[in-house]
């Protein structure tokens, strides 16, 4: 569990743990374990940008969260499958409060978000993990403050 929530997404030992969190997800006794085991692992927000231009702003947001409390590890390129909007993703009803002041750091940095954080729980165990998806519209320079 700990390499889930400390780690790169594709090293080798994350995605073991991953797939030992999914099929534990199956076993209701060893979920509630886990679910308890994960309130102590903290929330870690994983940033996306649609283009490198957007770089600057996003370190920017990445520091913000970091001060608020949230483990902010890096910054991630996604040309190809970012969405038009800014969007904030979250994974289990759990951390909804989590995702909402995710959702006010990013309003703080002045990104557009237009709609509240969605919930894209498709039965797989994330351990307090959230996404922010700046949108292909936002411009790079954007109140750079």
């Amino acid at each position: 569990m700990a390499a889930v929530a400390s780690g790169d997404r594709s090293a080798p030992s994350t995605q073991t743990a991953q797939l030992t969190l999914e099929k534990a997800a199956k076993n209701e006794g060893l979920t509630a374990q886990v679910q308890t085991a994960s309130m102590n692992v903290p929330t870690r927000v994983y940033i996306q940008i649609a283009a490198e231009d957007q770089r600057a702003r996003a370190a920017k947001l990445q520091m913000a969260l970091q001060n608020a409390g949230f483990i902010a590890p890096g910054i991630e390129l996604r040309k190809d499958n970012s969405p038009n909007n800014t969007d904030i993703r979250y994974f289990s009803n759990d951390i909804k409060k989590q995702a909402d002041q995710v959702k006010e750091e990013v309003l703080k940095q002045h990104f557009v978000v237009t709609k509240d954080p969605s919930n894209r729980d498709n039965g797989k165990v994330h351990l307090n993990q959230i996404e922010v998806w700046i949108g292909k519209d936002e411009n790079a320079s954007s109140t750079l403050q």
